[in-house]
């Protein structure tokens, strides 16, 4: 594992940025921009410290989890399909 800075993570942050503003209008906006945000740090902090390539496909899948988490709370369960068409409107 490497020793990952805030730098590294910063570098991300025009690709992050877009993808959190998207899916955050999602479902009614029920998951608040800056959580987006962050799990999308989190997502480039992991890929780094394993000495991966942080890549869009899996941080915008870690968004949409979190999505996911936010809206389901023991209620309906969304698929990706979904929430991608809603994305697309």
């Amino acid at each position: 594992m490497t020793t990952v800075t805030d730098d590294q993570i910063r570098a991300w942050l025009p690709a992050i940025e877009p993808m959190a503003r998207q899916l955050s209008r999602v479902n009614g906006g029920v998951a608040e921009y800056d959580d987006l945000v962050q799990e999308g740090m989190i997502s480039v902090w992991d890929a780094l410290r394993r000495d991966r390539e942080p890549s869009a496909q899996v941080i915008r899948f870690r968004m949409i989890d979190w999505v996911r988490y936010c809206k389901d709370e023991g209620r309906e369960y969304l698929d990706i399909e979904q929430i991608e068409d809603d994305v697309q409107r």
